[in-house]
């Protein structure tokens, strides 16, 4: 519909347009054989161009009807391929989910994870953007004893640390809370054993939000110390990439993670086939072998 009301509104201004240059012509010269035709021929040429113009977006939207009615039929696919593709290839495995895709939960990558046979231990969604707030800021400087009003930068690490040592144990702690009580994290945890495996959501709205250095990597270092396996992804429309952070890390990588495609590679990355899977650039292989 956008595009039939831009190319109608052009045609009417073309047509008013050619009208007015006949109407002045023609009040200029009138009498003059010649200059009637030339007007003549001059709104016929333009008729021809508005007929044109029109069949052409006539044909532009039938295209993208039938892009819509693809997609719609992938979506349709996708809903009935990812469980065949995934089921029980986690069985027994243990899973949490950290998010700092500020305050997007990912709640389909769960259902695909439990569907893959994985019990999701624990899910916490942090939200680093709340740092912008002066009190927020302060209060955490302060809590890591820091001064007063210094850049998330200079405590990040110390978060990144505390939290993630909090997430590889499976039972919240006193900064936890503290941080439910800021709007930093919202966290569920289940009773049972550690994680055995964890999933990192990460990118970014901004680069003034750019924290994959001071946090991501920090609290990676921390899980792989505590024994856990990490996979690092990001939705594939993220704003700022990560990807690169998570593959110096050295861990396994998916960049497309808010996809159908992307859910099945990360449980074929864990069933036993780590790479570095997805759309972008940084991306090895699409998905890992099915079987």
């Amino acid at each position: 519909m956008i595009i039939n009301l831009k190319y109608h509104v052009a045609s009417l201004a073309a047509v008013f347009f050619a009208l007015g240059i006949g109407v002045l012509a023609g009040a200029a010269m009138a009498g003059n054989d010649f200059f009637l035709s030339r007007q003549e021929q001059l709104i016929r040429d333009i008729q021809a161009q508005v007929s044109s113009q029109q069949e052409a977006n006539r044909r532009t939207t039938r295209a993208l009807t039938a892009m819509e009615q693809d997609s719609a039929f992938q979506k349709q696919f996708n809903q009935v391929a990812l469980p065949i593709l995934i089921r029980d290839r986690l069985q027994g495995r243990t899973v949490a989910i950290i998010d700092l895709d500020y305050q997007k939960e990912h709640e389909r990558l769960a259902a695909a994870l439990r569907t893959a046979g994985a019990l999701i231990q624990s899910t916490t969604v942090v939200n680093l953007g709340v740092l912008k707030d002066v009190e927020v800021n302060r209060r955490l400087a302060f809590y890591f004893g820091k001064e007063p009003g210094a850049a998330p930068e200079k405590y990040l690490p110390d978060l990144a640390r505390s939290l993630a040592s909090a997430i590889a144990i499976g039972r919240p702690d006193n900064l936890a809370q503290s941080l439910r009580e800021l709007e930093i994290i919202k966290a569920t945890v289940n009773t049972g054993a550690p994680p055995q495996d964890i999933i990192l959501i990460g990118g970014s709205n901004g680069r003034e939000l750019d924290y994959a250095r001071y946090f991501d990597l920090i609290m990676i270092k921390t899980w792989k110390t505590e024994g856990a396996r990490v996979f690092g992804t990001e939705d594939s429309m993220a704003p700022v990439s990560y990807v690169r952070y998570y593959e110096q890390a050295g861990i396994a990588t998916i960049d497309d993670i808010d996809t159908a495609y992307g859910q099945v590679a990360l449980v074929g990355a864990m069933a036993g086939h780590p790479g570095h899977y997805g759309i972008k650039q940084t991306a090895e292989s699409f998905i890992p072998p099915l079987l």
